[in-house]
């Protein structure tokens, strides 16, 4: 029979421990990057236009309407980024959720 102390446990988790957290970093990252896409396809085509150099080639009035586009445009997918993107508490306890769980399971 394996007999495993609480010590064997710990130092098992702290093995897992920056995996985790690199996971959670990365989920992190891809919810940020799900929320503010709008913004930066916004952001690049601005960019792209005046790379390209269309302010020197279109007239005045057409280059101050497609800024009020832009503006109005990054507004929106500003307050889109705002409204989607969320942060998720990281659950620090496990074993306890665990032991709720298990708790919860047996009473049905």
């Amino acid at each position: 029979m394996a007999y495993s102390s609480q010590r064997d446990a710990q130092n098992g988790l702290n093995v897992v421990r920056w995996p985790v957290r690199m996971t959670h970093a990365g989920m992190f990252a891809e919810r940020l990057w799900q929320a503010t896409w709008p913004l930066v396809t916004v952001c690049l085509s601005v960019l792209a236009a005046l790379m390209l150099g269309l302010q020197d080639v279109l007239m005045i009035e057409l280059v101050w309407v497609g800024a009020l586009m832009a503006l109005f445009a990054g507004l929106a997918a500003l307050i889109y980024a705002l409204t989607r993107f969320r942060i998720h508490r990281v659950r620090r306890h496990w074993p306890a959720l665990t032991r709720r769980y298990r708790a919860g399971r047996s009473k049905r």
